[in-house]
């Protein structure tokens, strides 16, 4: 609204004048609803005023002068031996029979009105091209047309018309007539070239004009539906309008290619659709079988092609109108095209019947009031101002009946109709079809601001393919068509989800360190502040804890807790409860005692693991505390224990709960381990890591782990430091492998000095460009890594690395699964979803955990069967996530399907705050 009421202010005192003037225009006297009054010539010479439609046109190009969305051109193929006298005399005998063609629209008293111009004579320069190679010929004709077309037109002096022919050798000449959309529509231009043949052969044969004069010519028709649309019925059909599209969405948020601009570059694209007879004659049966027209039917496909790409279940969907409803009117040139206004409604799943059901009770609702101008519409819903969208309707369709032939014979010529230019789109998207003997066809326009040619081809596919199932399975629900084609199903299932790709040969993490700590007793592996841990020191204390809770029973699958602040001790309490065999459960010592608590008993330790004054948050005995402080040694127990069973738990991980109640995440030996060697090879080598966050947040899986697999260190930050702490260590940091922070953090620190640490890994939240800018800026050579996955998949499970360069504005790409790993998009159904359509992010492989603890009927309703699955019994996991694949391959996360949001990072369900709310005593 803001950028419309600049583009308004920055017009000239008269010209905002006049726009008060056509906006009290309508309010006249009242005049009852009824048949409207008879189109009758004007007796009077004064000058006519704009209609409705050309009022609104003329508005929107006082915005921007030099626009020419609303340029109309055409160019026609002559074949044959051309008269160019007598086809001039034809042009300029149709200019002089309807006056529109005369018209521009100078201010008159501070408001625009049509002025005709008593003689007007157009001049069609020819330009030769015969010379030029045959190869170029026709390119070059076709972009002086576009040229011709493209100029912008002065609406107050006029002429708005222009003609050029382009002779291309003997017998053959393109013709470009070019004018501006408020003298003319697409079936003027239709009656003009019907006249100019006749026009044609009488001027050859010496003839006077064999056509009668128009009845009427369209000032006539300004000043009719002035007078008719005003009073009571105009309010009559405002009305109707109000009611049929209230709370429908005005925007359709289809998925783009790239964000949308602030206001539209006007450039467009072509791409073609065509449903051959065997397809398109199914589904003209079933049309007439429901009673719809061809066009409503297509509606309905078209809005179900829409809803399956945007996962939105009401939107609108705009038509042209021919708005020649009178007989008067049926030969006269002018602009008469309207925009119609389609609800679709796609809620519940419905099938292809029923949907076609709603469409045409809709369809002709509408056709009952479609007299009421589109910008009435308009200006009774005002609409939240956009110069980058179409009001109301961001996507538009039309189908027109073919004729018998796309040509016209006269006079030895053959007339033809050349699609030329890449089109200046009005919509995000627009379909244009002729229905036909040789089935559906025409073609997808649309904005190259917003989409690339692959994703309109696809949306065309999609389009031709759905017609083609509706018409075999009319009473299938929607959502169990296939939106895919094979080759589509073998994409996005095989050879983008990861299917085929094998995770890496594994060995658990406790083994890969001890051995590591063989080859480098007296490297260090932990840092905090100044204190060292060496990896022959780490490993001895694990070893020594891992002895110590074998003796107090822990082994496989059973849960040690672990609260401890970031320390070495933190690490060892890790690192020695995976060599009992256990599963850790960490226990974030700034938790509120009540939550501590509820975790402790509903993991059901055995054992816990804490040091110092923590002790005295955990009073009530309920299991055996070991202070990693005193440790009571278990050197009878000589190496390593037996090791434990891949798919036994390697730890459980709480997140917030729906229900006001946290759940805890069981994480099995081998998920992680798979996911633990995948990331030590993928990320950089260097001196280690930082770790900075709480080990019940299960990024530090990654800081903590990756390093020691590799020899490297781990450098603590305590808590106490907070951001201030993470930036000091990262300016300490010399050759550091990788820092890995969620976005919040990276906004946090700002410009700091990314150049230290050879990756950046970025995960937890969704990232967007802007995040990146400060570091990309600052440290160029560094590797930037969006990694994505929940907990409940291992830490991982897809990464983007950004490529150098500026990565712009929006969203970055969640990437492509890692190796192991599995992830499909799929809408209702467990269908997969087309690219660049929205769908659930699922995810399989070996990462998925086991579930959650003791929680069987939330695990079952979030872990899956793997209807794709090879391996029996294969799993996946339901994200609640909303994701789309892009061209290349990768995914692009677009938002949630439930009411969950991350802070800093961590999950949060906005249920669980609203039942401990609902549970205070001062809450009603």
């Amino acid at each position: 609204m803001k950028d419309f009421s600049e583009r308004i202010n920055a017009l000239t005192p008269e010209q905002r004048a006049v726009f008060e003037l056509l906006r009290k225009s309508s309010r006249k006297k009242p005049a009852r609803p009824g048949a409207p009054p008879p189109l009758e010539r004007r007796t009077g010479a004064e000058p006519a005023p704009l209609s409705f439609d050309q009022e609104r046109l003329w508005f929107l190009q006082q915005l921007d002068p030099a626009s020419v969305t609303y340029n109309i051109g055409t160019v026609t193929r002559m074949e044959g031996r051309l008269d160019v006298p007598a086809f001039a005399t034809a042009l300029n005998e149709v200019v002089r029979r309807h006056q529109i063609w005369r018209t521009s629209f100078p201010l008159v008293d501070g408001r625009p009105v049509q002025a005709v111009a008593p003689v007007l004579r157009i001049e069609m320069p020819v330009v030769d091209l015969v010379e030029v190679d045959g190869a170029r010929r026709e390119a070059v004709a076709l972009a002086l047309a576009r040229e011709g077309a493209l100029r912008p037109y002065d609406l107050q002096r006029g002429p708005l018309l222009r003609a050029l022919l382009v002779r291309l050798g003997e017998g053959e000449h393109l013709c470009l007539l070019a004018m501006h959309h408020i003298v003319t529509d697409w079936i003027s231009s239709q009656i003009a070239w019907q006249e100019m043949a006749v026009l044609y052969q009488a001027a050859r044969e010496g003839r006077p004009s064999p056509l009668p004069e128009p009845p009427v010519q369209y000032g006539d028709f300004a000043v009719w539906q002035r007078e008719w649309l005003q009073g009571e019925t105009l309010e009559h059909h405002v009305d109707f309008w109000r009611r049929e599209l209230d709370g429908v969405p005005q925007v359709l948020e289809l998925p783009t290619d790239r964000p949308r601009p602030a206001s539209s570059t006007g450039r467009g694209r072509r791409e073609p659709v065509a449903v051959p007879p065997r397809i398109a004659d199914p589904f003209r049966a079933l049309a007439r079988q429901e009673g719809a027209t061809p066009f409503i039917a297509t509606l309905a496909a078209y809005s179900a092609v829409l809803f399956r790409v945007s996962g939105q279940e009401r939107f609108l969907v705009g038509s042209p109108n021919a708005n020649r409803n009178r007989p008067e009117i049926q030969g006269l040139l002018g602009f008469f095209l309207s925009q119609l206004v389609f609800r679709a409604d796609l809620a519940g799943d419905p099938s292809f019947r029923e949907l076609l059901g709603r469409a045409k009770k809709t369809a002709f609702a509408a056709y009952a009031h479609q007299e009421l101008p589109f910008g009435k519409i308009v200006e009774a819903l005002r609409p939240e101002r956009d110069p980058s969208r179409a009001p109301l309707a961001q996507v538009d369709m039309q189908l027109v009946e073919a004729g018998p032939s796309s040509w016209i014979e006269v006079a030895g010529l053959r007339l033809s109709e050349v699609p030329f230019g890449e089109g200046l789109p009005k919509f995000d998207v627009s379909v244009s079809l002729l229905d036909g003997a040789e089935g559906i066809r025409g073609w997808f326009e649309y904005s190259l601001d917003l989409f690339d040619p692959p994703t309109i081809t696809r949306l065309a596919e999609s389009f031709a393919s759905l017609i083609e199932q509706v018409g075999q399975r009319p009473d299938a629900r929607l959502s169990d068509l296939r939106p895919l084609s094979e080759a589509a199903r073998q994409q996005v299932l095989v050879e983008w989800s990861g299917a085929a790709a094998a995770g890496p040969e594994s060995e658990s993490p406790e083994r890969s360190i001890a051995a590591q700590a063989a080859r480098t007793p007296g490297v260090v592996a932990v840092v905090c502040g100044e204190r060292r841990l060496t990896y022959g020191e780490l490993d001895a204390r694990a070893r020594e804890l891992a002895g110590c809770l074998r003796r107090l029973g822990v082994g496989p699958d059973v849960l040690v807790g672990l609260c401890a602040e970031r320390s070495p001790e933190m690490v060892v309490g890790v690192l020695g409860t995976l060599k009992a065999g256990g599963a850790y459960v960490p226990l974030d010592p700034s938790y509120p005692e009540e939550r501590l608590s509820f975790l402790a008993e509903d993991s059901g330790i055995r054992v816990l693991l804490t040091r110092g004054e923590l002790r005295s948050r955990f009073p009530d005995g309920r299991f055996r505390i070991v202070d990693l402080d005193a440790l009571e040694g278990a050197r009878e127990l000589d190496g390593d224990g037996p090791e434990a069973p891949p798919e036994s738990l390697a730890y459980v991980i709480y997140t917030s709960g729906t229900t006001g109640r946290p759940k805890g995440v069981m994480v099995s030996r081998r998920g992680l381990a798979g996911y633990l060697v995948w990331a030590a090879k993928t990320y950089p080598r260097g001196s280690g890591s930082l770790l900075h966050s709480s080990i019940s947040f299960d990024l530090t899986v990654t800081s903590l782990f990756v390093p020691l697999l590799r020899g490297e260190r781990v450098v603590l930050v305590p808590e106490s430091e907070g951001v201030e702490g993470l930036a000091a260590a990262l300016r300490a940091g010399e050759g550091l492998s990788f820092v890995k922070l969620t976005p919040s953090h990276a906004r946090a620190l700002g410009r700091q000095p990314a150049g230290r640490t050879r990756s950046l890994i970025l995960g937890g939240e969704a990232l967007t460009g802007e995040d990146l800018a400060p570091w990309r800026e600052a440290a160029p050579e560094t590797l930037v890594c969006n990694e994505y996955g929940p907990t409940e998949t291992v830490v991982g499970c897809s990464l983007f690395a950004a490529p150098a360069g500026e990565l712009g504005p929006g969203p970055v790409p969640i990437g492509r699964p890692v190796a192991g790993a599995r992830m499909v998009l799929l809408g209702r159904s467990f269908q997969p979803v087309p690219l660049g359509a929205v769908g659930e992010v699922f995810i399989g492989g070996p990462g998925v955990a086991r579930g959650y603890l003791g929680r069987p009927e939330l695990t079952a309703e979030r872990f899956v069967p793997d209807p794709f699955g090879a391996a029996p019994g294969a799993r996946l996991y339901r994200t609640g996530d909303l994701g789309r694949w892009r061209p290349d391959g990768t995914i692009e996360f677009v938002g949630r399907n439930d009411f969950q949001v991350k802070v800093r990072g961590y999950r949060i369900e906005l249920g669980e705050i609203e039942n401990v709310l609902a549970a205070h005593e001062g809450v009603r």
